[in-house]
């Protein structure tokens, strides 16, 4: 990755399906974590969203200064058994779209 590449914002969607009986726990324990998240050296934002009509959906939506802060972020994250933290909830695997920011 160029030096370049490396200091564009990136905006990170997780689509989430997680079992439509847990979601209110699911979102509860996020909520629990998510101040550890927002703090992280390099977030700018991570927001947790639920569609009203789809109980078994969950969007995550993470803003970051960088790849790189957010590579450092999600080793952290699997070092700490954060990720297996969160797995027993999804039916399938996430669905994760990545994006460099464009226009400031």
């Amino acid at each position: 990755m160029s030096t370049l590449a490396a200091l564009v914002p990136v905006a990170i969607i997780w689509e989430l399906t997680v079992n439509p009986s847990r979601t209110k726990e699911f979102t509860d324990m996020m909520a629990d974590n998510i101040i550890a998240s927002r703090t992280y050296d390099g977030n700018l934002q991570f927001d947790v969203f639920t569609d009203p009509t789809r109980l078994d959906k969950v969007i995550l939506i993470e803003k970051w200064e960088s790849e790189e802060k957010r590579q450092i972020y999600m080793q952290w994250r699997m070092k700490t058994g954060g990720m297996d933290q969160i797995q027993p909830y999804f039916l399938k695997s996430p669905v994760l779209v990545k994006l460099n920011q464009a226009v400031e």
